[in-house]
């Protein structure tokens, strides 16, 4: 509260907000105060809290939260997020329960929250998400030559769904040039300078590119989908335009599961709208739409696809 203090001092050098570790270990009418404190000092500054699970319904010490009362978090980081997708992939749920999940945090939180999303795959509390991905692909009875591809279809697939979901895409520093590490210590490596993943690396300058200059990924509602167990879907959207994105993931590693989806039956209103080509984000293929056979597209195993209703 006084001139002097934490707050006052380094908000005053141009910092625009904090990041509250273990939320759930601070009293309440604290992190009341502290965003109280902020705002008046800058109205667009933000709080964002550590915490592991739906922060809409979150019990600590006996008491239930109030995080987003509008007098506490603007933000939380989204660990379950991060769970429910590695769950799909090592074949945990599938993509109908996936779609459950999602649709869970989208209804319990406020919209401003939910949009606000601190969407992560790796930090310095949980395993390298490489690390992460690369056990469960071992899983998956690959011949060896093909393990690290696989590995990077998966990184791949999991951060443009990351990069194109309401909330704030965070990389945790090293994840997109492949750092790997178990648990705490050990995800707390050096940043590999010299030595990065330059194709994951431009992989991530692609995706962010597309998120920063794509309003409809910015703002726009989502609507999820499950066309088959193994393919998760959704689309992003304003209700009263005609531009969209969509998104499809196929988590099965098999050669043989291509699943071959009818998109005009899954973008219903928006299938007259679609671009002349699907852009295959995982590679530089470009896949025609053959409109005379109601928009089939085939979904190759480990794969996502986007596409839009303008080329991207």
């Amino acid at each position: 509260e006084g001139e002097n203090s934490v707050i006052n001092h380094w908000m005053k050098t141009g910092i625009k907000g904090w990041r509250l570790d273990v939320a759930d270990e601070l009293p309440s009418f604290f992190i009341e105060s502290l965003k109280y404190k902020c705002k008046n000092i800058d109205s667009e500054s933000i709080i964002i809290g550590e915490v592991w699970e739906d922060a809409s319904n979150k019990v600590s010490y006996g008491q239930r939260r109030e995080y987003f009362n509008g007098k506490q978090l603007d933000s939380a980081m989204n660990y379950p997020l991060r769970t429910y997708l590695l769950n799909f992939y090592n074949g945990s749920i599938d993509s109908e329960t996936l779609c459950k999940y999602m649709n869970s945090l989208r209804e319990n939180y406020p919209k401003e929250n939910y949009f606000a999303s601190f969407n992560l795959l790796g930090s310095h509390d949980v395993k390298r998400i490489k690390t992460s991905v690369k056990d469960i692909v071992k899983d998956f009875n690959l011949e060896p030559q093909y393990l690290e591809p696989a590995t990077t279809r998966v990184l791949k697939s999991l951060s443009l769904i990351q990069f194109t979901l309401p909330g704030v895409p965070v990389i945790y520093y090293g994840d997109e040039v492949g750092v790997e590490g178990g648990k705490d210590p050990d995800n707390r490596r050096t940043y590999p300078w010299g030595k990065e993943d330059q194709d994951l690396l431009n992989w991530y300058k692609k995706i962010s590119f597309l998120r920063s200059s794509s309003k409809v990924l910015k703002k726009g509602e989502i609507k999820f989908f499950s066309p088959h167990p193994d393919v998760f879907a959704y689309i992003r959207f304003f209700p009263n335009e005609r531009d969209f994105i969509g998104v499809l993931t196929n988590r099965n590693p098999n050669k043989s599961k291509i699943f071959k989806i009818n998109l005009k039956e899954f973008l219903g209103k928006f299938s007259n709208n679609i671009a002349t080509d699907i852009y295959r984000w995982n590679d530089p293929l470009i896949v025609p739409i053959d409109s005379s056979t109601n928009f089939p597209i085939k979904i190759p195993p480990l794969k996502t696809l986007l596409f839009s209703s303008k080329s991207v």
